[in-house]
């Protein structure tokens, strides 16, 4: 036999091994007495132990598993193999031998005491421990079958106690389950006849005849009918539309109706009511088989209701048609991306297109791209945009529209979101073409700014009078001391030209004669103040002429940057005559007030009228008493993106009984002649609607009166920051 050295120390392990429980392998070993075995294993061909033992010794039967694999593979096609092997009690022999099992090719395998003479006398007994081993085998083979087979019996006598346990479960189960199906049937039914009790809508249970079997609350309330009325009639009875085809045929053919599938109809019917009259209804058509019999299950709705309300919307439809069409101002809609989703006819006459052209095209892109100075209209400052970002409405009356021609036109228009369950999905806009409007507001500004003129003009003759006749009268007065004067400079001037001293002395006598008779000291006292008078005359007269130009200058219909404050000394220049007899006139002007961008002629036009009405109320409170001179004073301010104006008096103050109708037009409480009533409400318009403003007032009567106004510094920069305007309430404080 081959030997080789092999370390089971890698043999130890958890794993359990089968100890021989018949007494066989201690048979072995008493046979291998001899050799001191102290294990002893039986194994299949591939190393898999079926028994092993330790006859008398502490070593671990649990080496047997990986020293069966290991000699298993040594063994191979040999009947006998041995090697040395180091375990932990020392040195061993290991040894395997083929049993004479031809089926099992079982192995015979252990460790005995480690030395050539154990060897040789192991190769000597190795067709006894064969032959004994082949009995082990058999036996313990026998011993396992049998241990098999009563383990089977247990399992067959358990297995006969529970079959006969779940049997005796099973049909209580049957009998539970059999309980609880009626159960649930009868609570089915309940439930149906509370659903069928309770339903909205009138449900019909029909047999396959068309003969009522089923009639709920719901349907009676639609009918008219008691259910012991219907159960049992024809269904054609309730539904006129199946007397000509048969209930059942009629129900089945349109309940199996569309190719052939059975999933039911839906259509709407007319039925017929107990009182003769007919109802819109819808109804549902579905059928289905209970017990091989085919039932037919009929829904029914009244839509008279729904009828009327469709008749109403569609009423409405065509009124607001009717009114989008025959509206004389330009209506259209836009979505959220600002696109055209409609316009009315007179708004496409406007801008110059049919409707159906403008639905779908970019509304800033294609009627709000340019400015009035031809400049690119940016779409994130426009109003409309705006609306639709934050829902805010909107009016504007200073932008331009632009038709399909190219040709542009004035429009005022409002802004409106359109909501859909409180979400922005566009905006309506609403707007009309203001050329003829801007013409005649043009028009009546110009008239009342003449009115204006003309009122002023005597005031603005008196006050150019004064300068112009002091210096008339100083003109005059160089005029004769130049004729005074013209002797004594004609003798001094021959005097000059003299050849001898005889001439001479003739001469200085003419001159100082000529000096004496134009009193030349006085002259030369008078003449610098004559011309100094003069000067300062002309330089009044100047201011006044430059006030009045100023104020009348015509500003183009453009805004532009002014100067408010010089705008306010200009309109007091001008109307000084009005006031300078009743009041005295005081200014508190912010020296860096910002330029205003504005209407100049316009801006001054409201000065004009808050002066004029201030000195009408001082007057009117002194009741023309001279020595009771009140004070009107002008101030400005800035306040963030706003200036703010302030002009007031202390004179008899505005009545609470007519507050609120100061700014209307054509009121007036002077006297007839001496105002028209359109002062204020120009100012109003000129301030509120031209320029996005806002003017109030705070009056005590007795007291006086402040009248304040609020502009925008720069409008543009303004709309920018999406400041909305709201008019403030004119009343004021």
């Amino acid at each position: 036999m081959a030997s080789a050295t092999l370390d089971l120390k890698g043999f130890f392990g958890e794993c359990e091994v089968p100890r021989d429980g018949t007494g066989c392998l201690a048979v072995v070993a008493r046979v291998m007495h001899s050799l001191e075995p102290c294990l002893i294993f039986l194994a299949r061909g591939d190393g898999e132990v079926i028994a092993a033992d330790n006859p008398g010794y502490a070593l671990d039967v649990s080496l047997a598993r990986g020293l069966a694999r290991d000699l298993a593979i040594d063994l191979h096609d040999r009947s006998a193999y041995t090697a040395e092997t180091f375990t932990e009690a020392g040195p061993r022999l290991s040894f395997a031998v083929r049993l004479p099992l031809d089926s099992q090719r079982g192995i015979l395998g252990g460790l005995v005491r480690s030395s050539d003479g154990c060897r040789k006398r192991l190769e000597k007994l190795a067709a006894t421990v064969a032959e004994c081993g082949k009995l082990a085998w058999t036996a313990i083979q026998t011993h396992l079958e049998a241990t098999e087979s009563r383990v089977r019996v247990r399992h067959l006598q358990a297995e006969q106690l529970i079959l006969k346990a779940s049997h005796t479960e099973a049909f209580d189960n049957a009998v539970r389950e059999r309980e609880e199906r009626i159960r649930q049937q009868l609570g089915y039914d309940a439930r149906m006849n509370a659903v069928l009790k309770t339903a909205a809508d009138g449900i019909i249970v029909t047999d396959d005849r068309g003969i009522v079997d089923r009639f709920n609350e719901a349907a009676q309330r639609i009918f008219g009918y008691r259910a012991e009325e219907v159960v049992g009639q024809d269904l054609a009875r309730l539904l006129p539309f199946l007397e000509n085809e048969g209930n059942g045929v009629g129900l089945r053919c349109r309940a199996e109706s569309g190719n052939g599938r059975r999933g039911g109809i839906r259509r709407e019917v007319d039925g017929l009511r107990r009182d003769g009259s007919t109802c819109p209804l819808e109804l549902a058509l579905s059928t289905t088989c209970v017990d091989d019999r085919q039932i037919f299950t009929v829904i029914v709705r009244d839509v008279s209701e729904r009828k009327k309300a469709e008749q109403e919307v569609r009423r409405l439809h065509a009124q607001n048609q009717m009114i989008l069409t025959s509206a004389g101002e330009g209506i259209f809609g836009i979505d959220q991306q600002g696109v055209f989703i409609f316009i009315n006819p007179a708004g496409a006459r406007m801008l110059g297109w049919q409707p159906q052209e403008l639905i779908g095209k970019p509304q800033h892109a294609t009627v709000c791209h340019t400015q009035r100075d031809g400049t690119a209209y940016p779409i994130e400052n426009s109003p409309i945009q705006s609306t639709i970002q934050d829902g805010i409405v909107r009016r504007s009356d200073t932008e331009l529209f632009w038709r399909g021609d190219g040709t542009s036109f004035p429009v005022q228009y409002t802004c409106t979101a359109l909501q859909e369950e409180q979400r922005i999905v566009g905006a309506v806009v609403t707007f009309a073409d203001i050329t003829e409007r801007r013409i005649l507001e043009a028009q009546l500004a110009q008239a009342q700014k003449l009115e204006s003129i003309g009122q002023l003009a005597a005031g603005i003759a008196h006050e150019i009078n004064t300068p112009t006749q002091y210096i008339g009268d100083n003109i005059r007065f160089l005029r004769d001391a130049f004729g005074d004067l013209r002797p004594m400079l004609t003798a001094c001037s021959a005097l000059r030209e003299a050849r001898n001293c005889a001439a001479a002395a003739d001469l200085w006598v003419d001159v100082a004669a000529a000096m004496e008779t134009a009193d030349v000291g006085f002259l030369l006292d008078e003449i610098p103040a004559a011309i100094s008078q003069s000067l300062e005359g002309a330089d009044r007269v100047a201011q006044i002429v430059r006030s009045m130009k100023e104020f009348s200058h015509p500003d183009g219909g453009e805004k532009q940057a002014i100067d408010v404050n010089r705008a306010i000394e200009s309109t007091l220049t001008v109307s000084r005559n009005e006031w300078k007899y009743v009041a005295a006139a005081t200014t508190d002007l912010d020296p860096e007030l910002p330029p205003v961008t504005c209407r100049a002629g316009e801006v001054n036009q409201v000065l004009l009228n808050l002066i004029v009405n201030a000195a009408h109320a001082i007057e009117a409170k002194s009741g023309g008493r001279s020595g009771q001179e009140g004070t009107i004073t002008i101030r400005t301010r800035r306040d963030g993106d706003w200036v703010e104006i302030e002009v007031e008096d202390n004179g008899s103050g505005i009545p609470d009984a007519i507050r609120a109708r100061v700014f209307d037009r054509f009121f007036t409480t002077k006297k007839l002649g001496r105002g028209t009533g359109q002062g204020l409400a120009i100012a109003r318009d000129i301030v509120v609607h031209r320029h996005k403003g806002t003017i109030t007032f705070e009056s005590e009567v007795g007291r006086g009166t402040t009248f304040r106004i609020r502009i925008p510094i720069n409008p543009q920069s303004l709309s920018q920051k999406g400041d909305g305007h709201e008019e403030a309430d004119p009343a004021g404080g």
